[in-house]
């Protein structure tokens, strides 16, 4: 959702900006299912009333997850958490090196977000 130009009821138009509430984590390792993400996002902070939902698109031939996943949040300052509590982390208890990453997603709440582009 871009920001838009709306005409307000007095004739003048100003932009409006949509809020961000869903947040685009990368560098999960390929083994993590959808139990391991919802245990790492949680054990850094965020509580279930924060997430509406965890969406982590996997590879229909190897069904290991993409490495990344979208965590949208209840509000805009539970996404603000998110972006800021998810990234830098280290996946205990794997041989991975991956360090998380956080991104703003560009997408409304639907099954197909892995197709959205981001935003940085």
């Amino acid at each position: 959702f871009p920001p838009r130009r709306v005409e307000t009821l007095d004739g003048h138009s100003r932009t409006v900006v949509p809020p961000l509430t869903t947040v685009l984590l990368r560098h999960i390792p390929s083994k993590f299912g959808d139990d391991e993400v919802a245990h790492f996002v949680h054990s850094h902070g965020l509580h279930e009333q924060d997430i509406s939902s965890i969406t982590l698109p996997t590879d229909p031939q190897s069904k290991k997850n993409k490495g990344y996943a979208f965590i949208d949040c209840v509000s805009e300052e539970a996404a603000l958490k998110a972006h800021s509590i998810l990234r830098g982390h280290r996946h205990d208890g794997t041989l991975s090196k991956k360090i998380t990453q956080t991104e703003w997603a560009n997408c409304p709440s639907s099954p197909q977000k892995h197709q959205c582009a981001t935003l940085r």
